[in-house]
């Protein structure tokens, strides 16, 4: 009984010594390297400014705020459009001396996402938003106890040019059969309204050529068609490419759709044939 006695005694010790030594080596104390601060959340963003007109004003402007998940709007006074000209960035130390002439109050809302049009505003100097100029955005917050936040800028030069001229990023959606599946789509229209197709989401040709497809866009009061003559260099369907001169994938089809809210083409669902098959597809894209 004795032996039995000391042994638990010095199981014991050799227990409470090794949890002294882990304790000492900083068990439970957080690392030198996890002391570093996170900067903290921006409440507000900008997640998208439009060029959406050829007014040589605010009236070309359309921004699109997000509101951060699980924000509580209660706890700011006032949150404002600020267009800063780029070549004098806006300091977050001057939100609390903006005025209502140098800067635009957006009503407080818990919608995710808010369009502003901001249509009169002037920049932080007073003067008219015109063409040409490079200006920086940002939404400025003010909350109830003084605290100040002002977002991420977000760059734009507003210019004249046809409306729908620009760069859009969209999806494929192929609803079979065969399918369902759906694809990143990108595509630039210029001045002239010719347009070069991208089967990527980033402006570059799924083939190997310098484009997948070309087209012609028209518009008329909202409604509008694209003309589109596919040719994806060297591809031979089902994924494959081909090291020959045969390939391409060719295909043509008008195409009909209307324009939403100014910046998004929404397609008619069509049929469309190519060396993939035949299958019913839908297309839309949103203005960059």
């Amino acid at each position: 009984m004795l032996v039995w006695a000391m042994q638990k005694v010095l199981l014991s010790l050799l227990t409470g010594g090794f949890f002294l030594i882990a304790s000492g080596c900083g068990g439970n104390e957080p690392s030198s390297g996890s002391t570093t601060s996170q900067p903290p959340t921006k409440h507000y963003s900008i997640s998208h400014v439009y060029d959406i007109a050829n007014n040589n004003d605010a009236s070309d402007l359309r921004v699109e705020l997000a509101l951060a998940t699980g924000t509580d709007i209660s706890q700011f006074m006032a949150v404002r459009l600020i267009i800063a000209k780029a070549s004098t960035p806006f300091p977050e130390s001057k939100v609390g001396d903006l005025s209502d002439a140098n800067s635009l109050m957006i009503p407080l809302s818990p919608d995710a996402k808010q369009v502003l049009h901001p249509t009169t505003a002037k920049d932080t100097d007073g003067d008219t938003i015109v063409n040409d100029v490079p200006y920086l955005l940002y939404i400025a917050a003010v909350g109830n106890e003084g605290y100040q936040e002002l977002s991420d800028p977000e760059a734009l030069t507003l210019v004249d040019q046809p409306i729908f001229a620009g760069s859009y990023k969209g999806t494929w959606e192929d609803l079979g059969p065969p399918g369902p599946g759906k694809y990143p789509m990108s595509m630039r229209i210029d001045a002239a309204y010719s347009a070069k197709m991208y089967y990527t989401g980033n402006f570059t040709a799924y083939g190997q050529g310098a484009q997948d497809a070309t087209a012609t866009f028209t518009v008329d009061q909202g409604v509008c068609t694209l003309a589109v003559s596919q040719f994806i260099a060297k591809y031979i369907g089902g994924g494959q490419f081909t090291d020959g001169g045969d390939g391409g994938c060719p295909a043509s089809k008008t195409l009909s759709c209307s324009v939403v809210d100014e910046v998004r083409l929404v397609f008619d669902v069509f049929s469309w044939a190519d060396c993939d098959g035949t299958r019913d597809a839908r297309l839309s894209y949103t203005k960059q």
